[in-house]
């Protein structure tokens, strides 16, 4: 509105083109802004991009919480961590979004149980020691070819 009121005009300053030359200006400043950030978050940093340090962290985070859960459901968090993390990162993300909210019910559900004293079915029973595995008669032979009992 400014260059169109304006009486003294300069070829090729009208507001059309400052408003197009703003925008340009927006729409760079935008992109340039996105392109640093997405290299800040995708690209290596020491081997692991930011998102990957994140997702070893919140894997991590699981895997501390192995002694607020019940003996029982310990088995979400059987697998060593190690190999765990071996795994591809999209797989590892969807790990994550399924087994934090079983993880979450799994310790209100154990510390449910330790707050109205609800016994394990373990608490029952006696732990008894395996008995080794017999080993069979050990047999000599006389000279005559026969076996004889030790």
């Amino acid at each position: 509105m400014y260059y169109s009121n304006k009486h003294e005009r300069d070829e090729g300053k009208t507001g059309m083109s400052w408003n197009v030359k703003l925008c340009t200006w927006i729409i760079r400043e935008a992109r340039a802004l996105w392109t640093t950030r997405n290299q800040e978050t995708h690209l290596p940093e020491n081997g692991n991009s930011k998102a990957e340090q994140e997702i070893y962290a919140q894997i991590h985070r699981l895997y501390d919480m192995h002694d607020e859960i019940g003996h029982q459901d310990r088995i979400l968090l059987e697998e060593p961590i190690e190999e765990k993390l071996k795994r591809p990162l999209t797989v590892l993300r969807q790990w994550i979004r399924n087994t934090v909210p079983v993880i979450n019910r799994c310790i209100y559900d154990y510390q449910n149980k330790l707050r109205t004293g609800q016994r394990d079915i373990r608490q029952y029973f006696q732990r008894v020691q395996p008995i080794p595995a017999q080993t069979p008669c050990n047999n000599s032979i006389n000279q005559s070819g026969s076996t004889i009992p030790e």
